[in-house]
């Protein structure tokens, strides 16, 4: 089970680390706000998060960070005394507790319950609910639709070919880059994401790269990109349409070289990855009008798995429904009524221009 600890003072991940490691956990450590966000987004999300609330961290910010990403994982705030400013908007947020960080006693309870009830929440659901084996964990329905991709999933997975999935927003884009790597001989190596509309442009070729110190203004230390951080692994590159066409031509000749160079560097770095990459936008069309190498197209579409609207799996609605209302049940702690048939047509026959989000 993956866990992260946000300690500016890294006196209590030191503490956490053996009680978190002797429970099963495999625990990564930052020391900022930010440095927990970029982790938390270009690696595969951690099922628990404990944050040693102290410093100039306010409770304000790290709730605005757990509203951003809800918690199917579970978080604990550790705290000098039981009421300090913004900390009922913590306490309020589901899965999330708040302990004083000298309670060792409360905190070792804490962690009994969390991990126990992280790995029944991990166990595979019930075939009658959802097609999965561990790796297409998230991926609920049965239609003939979805079998085809699957199916897609079991054929590619074993080898190294580059895959694009393409897809309307909403479709399970990431979900499928996912199985994808949890079936493949480098599911015990990093699955990193990178999604291109979450970087500001001028950003984006040092998120790719890495770069130096002094590279650029407000480059105080070295950095590495996504190509460094899934080195042997797998990397997610989601909505690799708005990718600009200069860097475009960049990551081609990565894909082609296997090697990179870091922004404001000069030595090249080999990097070994499967490449998956993933556009709510048609490739062929944004190539046809120019928006998209061509070149690059023909690199990362070696397998092309294209996904359907939920509308044209209507046959899935009545289990995704059923599986949100015992998610929901889950998180909030309470009994959830079952939709009555008359509320289940309604939800079949709607459009969902969302799709499952």
């Amino acid at each position: 089970m993956k866990s992260l600890i946000l300690d500016e003072t890294l006196d209590v991940s030191s503490q956490l680390r053996p009680r978190l490691s002797g429970r099963g956990c495999k625990v990564q450590s930052v020391c900022s706000l930010q440095e927990l966000e970029l982790t938390a987004s270009l690696q595969e999300p951690p099922k628990l998060v404990i944050v040693n609330l102290t410093g100039e961290l306010t409770a304000w910010q790290v709730s605005r960070y757990f509203q951003a990403r809800p918690v199917s994982r579970a978080g604990l705030i550790l705290v000098d005394r039981d009421r300090m400013p913004g900390l009922d908007s913590l306490t309020a947020l589901p899965g999330i507790d708040c302990v004083e960080r000298d309670d060792t006693a409360r905190i070792d309870a804490w962690l009994d319950r969390v991990t126990g009830r992280i790995g029944a929440m991990s166990s595979p659901p019930s075939p009658a609910h959802v097609v999965t084996t561990n790796a297409y964990s998230g991926i609920i329905g049965q239609s003939q639709q979805l079998r085809e991709v699957l199916a897609k999933i079991d054929k590619v997975a074993g080898g190294d070919a580059n895959v694009c999935i393409m897809g309307e927003s909403g479709t399970g884009k990431e979900l499928i880059a996912r199985a994808i790597h949890q079936s493949s001989p480098r599911r015990d190596q990093p699955l990193v994401t990178l999604d291109c509309t979450a970087i500001p442009e001028g950003l984006m070729e040092s998120q790719l790269f890495g770069h130096r110190r002094g590279s650029f203004t407000g480059a105080v230390e070295h950095r590495n990109g996504v190509f460094a951080l899934a080195h042997t692994g797998t990397l997610f590159i989601d909505e690799i349409s708005e990718l600009p066409l200069p860097l475009q031509a960049k990551l081609l000749r990565v894909i082609q070289a296997h090697e990179f160079v870091k922004v404001g560097g000069s030595k090249p770095i080999r990097t070994d990855i499967r490449l998956i990459t993933a556009s709510n936008k048609d490739l062929r069309e944004a190539v046809a009008d120019g928006s998209f190498r061509a070149d690059l197209y023909y690199r990362i579409a070696v397998v092309m798995i294209q996904l359907p609207p939920l509308r044209e799996r209507r046959d899935d609605i009545p289990r995704l429904v059923e599986h949100f209302l015992e998610k929901f049940s889950t998180v909030h702690r309470k009994p959830i009524p079952a939709l009555t048939p008359q509320a289940l047509e309604i939800l079949t026959s709607y459009s969902w221009p969302g799709n499952v989000r």
